[in-house]
C-alpha cells in the first residue's frame, strides 16, 4: 500500500512540503533484480543477502517536486545511456579501461544524488555514511542548482563483470574508508562500484582515475575482484551454484 505524503522539511530545497516516501537508490535499479527469478543479491543490513527484493529502502526526505522532477531528470539521463541506450561495450573484459561517451554533468549528479541521500538518510542502512552539514548542504545546493562549476566531488567507477556481461544483480551498503586524510565512500549498485571523494581539495593519487568529461574512462572488474562482494561469502556461493545452472 501506497503511503501517504506527510508534512515536513524537505532535505533538497529545504523548505515545508509535504514529503513523499521515496526510495534512497532509485526503483529502476532494483528492478534489475528479480527475487521471482532466484536472483537474491540485494544485500543490505549487517551484508546479509536478502531473500526478498521490496524495491528498496524508502523514507520521508523529498517533496514531490524535488524527488519526481528535480532529481528525477539524473535518473532519467542514467537509465538511458547505462540500460536503454547502453554506452558499455557488449562484451566486458575484466582488466581493460574502456572509453565511454557520456554527457559529465547529469552523469555525476545522478551518482552524487544517490550518495547525497544516504547522506541525510536516517535509515540504519545507511548508518556509515554521513558527509557531514558542510558537505551535505553543498550537494545539496550542487543538486538543486544543476550545477557543477564550482564542485570538487569526484567519481571512480568501476563496471562489475561476469561471464563477460555487466553484472547488475547486486546492491550493496556504502562503506566508509579514508586515503590520505581524504574521506572515501564506496558503493556497489547498477553494476558497478562507484568510489566517490568527499573533500574540499585534491588528492593526486586519487584523482588521476576519476571520470573528468563526455569522454570518460571506466574499469572493468571481475565480480570476484571487488571487495565488498568478497566479503559477503553467500552471494559469492549463489553466484556460483547460478551460473553453473
Amino acid at each position: 500500500m501506497k503511503k501517504k505524503p506527510i508534512e515536513g522539511i524537505c532535505k533538497l530545497c529545504n523548505s515545508k512540503q509535504m514529503l513523499i516516501n521515496s526510495h534512497i537508490i532509485p526503483k529502476f535499479i532494483h528492478k534489475k533484480i528479480d527475487p521471482k527469478r532466484n536472483e537474491p543479491y540485494v544485500v543490505y543490513e549487517n551484508m546479509k543477502v536478502s531473500e526478498k527484493n521490496d524495491l528498496g529502502v524508502k523514507e520521508y526526505l523529498l517533496c514531490e517536486n524535488c524527488d519526481n522532477v528535480i532529481l528525477h531528470k539524473y535518473e532519467d539521463y542514467f537509465n538511458h545511456v547505462w540500460y536503454e541506450n547502453s554506452v558499455l561495450p557488449y562484451k566486458l573484459n575484466h582488466k581493460e579501461v574502456v572509453s565511454i561517451d557520456i554527457s559529465y554533468k547529469p552523469f555525476l549528479l545522478f551518482h552524487l544524488s544517490i550518495f547525497w541521500r544516504m547522506s541525510v538518510s536516517s535509515h540504519s542502512t545507511f548508518r556509515h555514511i554521513n558527509f557531514g552539514k558542510k558537505h551535505n548542504d553543498q550537494i545539496r545546493r550542487i543538486l538543486l542548482n544543476d550545477d557543477i562549476s564550482n564542485t570538487n566531488y569526484k567519481i571512480i567507477v568501476k563496471v562489475i563483470e561476469m561471464d563477460n556481461g555487466l553484472f547488475d544483480k547486486i546492491i550493496t551498503q556504502p562503506i566508509p574508508y579514508k586515503k590520505n586524510s581524504h574521506n572515501i565512500y564506496s558503493a556497489i549498485y547498477a553494476g558497478c562500484e562507484i568510489i566517490l571523494k568527499i573533500s574540499s581539495h585534491d588528492c593526486k593519487e586519487f584523482d588521476k582515475f576519476t571520470i573528468k568529461n563526455n569522454k570518460c574512462n571506466v574499469f572493468i572488474v571481475n565480480y570476484k575482484k571487488i571487495n565488498q562482494i568478497i566479503d559477503v561469502s553467500n552471494i559469492l556461493n549463489n553466484i556460483g551454484k547460478k551460473s553453473t545452472k
